[in-house]
């Protein structure tokens, strides 16, 4: 199946999964269609039904995806004369479309969050506000909404990564909120209605936070604090978001590079760059009480070059212990350029990850990763591009 790029993945039921991306197909010698693509994967990440989701408007572009024990919602949005809309579209678990909808002009998908009671929520972005929506799941209707955030700039960059339901009923969401002053890395807690209880920014530097995990009434949330957004940050909070511990992660390491210099009579200057520390994408708290962490890692693959196309980039999971030490740590090294989207736990100590490589050829592909043997392997390539 030609699928060009992983958006999601998620647990169907406990021998399947249902992941959504995007194929790309060539139809001439210069020309080539894309879809999106709704698929049915075993438990080993094998694909065994998928589904071109032609029914779809075209210029959709989903990003969230949540299922119940027997629906699969997907958000996102259209471009309609280069404005977005916040799109919705409900599947059964046999691909079939139920209804679609769109509405909230500039409003975009960020999360899905199954709350059980037959709706769904999404978080979204309008223009320098957060938002949240909850949806019937029978016909798409909104029930309510929140999150409404106005004190901001309209050119801030305020965004929800990541949202669940806590122990108690109430919302927490993985925030980056900008002010006039600065970015910051930031949780937001609401009421079951969508109204504000409390919103806290941590670090001392600008960052944004991108993953949020719940183990009983507390919080761990991941992301990064330095000013380039360079540096990982994993932090525990209480119900209250007041801070139980924090580390930091992945470093940065300054390396030369030898750039020409334009002015006349010079050859060659040097340069110090900077090496990425690892960004966080995806977070979970295991059975045991351990954290495990996917992210990944941009450095350069010889530095010493006179330009930067050696750029490149490897998947990463770290495990920490309930208080925040290192425990782990795991770089998947035989495909390089790999951007990982979602970690799905498969056993005591194994995980499934899906990636997309950066450039070209472009590929997408599943890792089965045992952090137990530090050993890893790709379980299945979904597509290789062929330009």
């Amino acid at each position: 199946m030609p699928l060009y790029e992983i958006y999601d993945m998620e647990r169907l039921d406990s021998n399947r999964l249902v992941m959504t991306g995007m194929y790309s197909r060539m139809v001439s010698e210069k020309a080539y269609e894309t879809c999106n693509v709704l698929c049915i994967l075993d438990k080993n990440g094998r694909v065994t039904e998928h589904r071109e989701l032609k029914d779809l408007p075209p210029n959709t572009f989903l990003s969230g995806l949540a299922v119940s024990e027997d629906r699969i919602f997907l958000a996102g949005k259209i471009m309609d004369a280069g404005n977005p809309l916040l799109f919705t579209a409900m599947y059964d678990h046999e691909l079939r479309l139920l209804w679609s909808e769109r509405d909230r002009s500039d409003a975009i998908a960020t999360h899905v969050l199954h709350e059980g009671n037959d709706c769904f929520t999404v978080s979204g972005v309008l223009p320098g506000k957060m938002t949240l929506l909850r949806y019937d799941m029978k016909n798409g209707t909104v029930l309510a909404a929140g999150f409404r955030d106005s004190s901001a700039s309209i050119f801030s960059d305020n965004r929800i990564s990541e949202l669940l339901v806590t122990q108690t009923g109430d919302y927490a969401a993985a925030v980056t909120y900008s002010t006039k002053e600065k970015t910051g890395f930031g949780v937001l807690s609401a009421d079951s209605t969508g109204q504000q209880r409390w919103l806290r920014m941590y670090g001392a530097e600008e960052g944004e936070a991108l993953c949020l995990a719940a183990g009983g009434p507390d919080l761990v949330v991941a992301g990064t604090y330095d000013i380039r957004r360079r540096n990982g940050m994993l932090l525990s909070i209480d119900a209250r978001g007041n801070t139980h511990w924090e580390t930091h992660f992945g470093g940065l390491a300054y390396v030369p590079h030898r750039v020409k210099d334009k002015s006349p009579g010079s050859e060659f200057r040097k340069y110090w760059g900077r090496e990425m520390a690892i960004r966080p994408c995806d977070l979970a708290i295991l059975p045991s009480g351990e954290i495990q962490l996917l992210g990944y890692r941009t450095f350069y693959t010889n530095p010493g070059q006179d330009d930067f196309t050696s750029q490149t980039s490897q998947a990463v999971l770290l495990t920490f212990s309930r208080d925040g030490q290192l425990l782990r740590s795991y770089a998947y090294t035989a495909v390089p350029g790999l951007l990982p989207v979602k970690m799905i736990q498969t056993g005591t100590s194994s995980f499934l990850i899906a990636a997309n490589s950066v450039g070209l050829p472009g590929k997408s592909c599943l890792l089965s990763v045992d952090m137990e043997t530090m050993q890893g392997w790709e379980a299945f390539t979904m597509h290789t591009t062929p330009y």
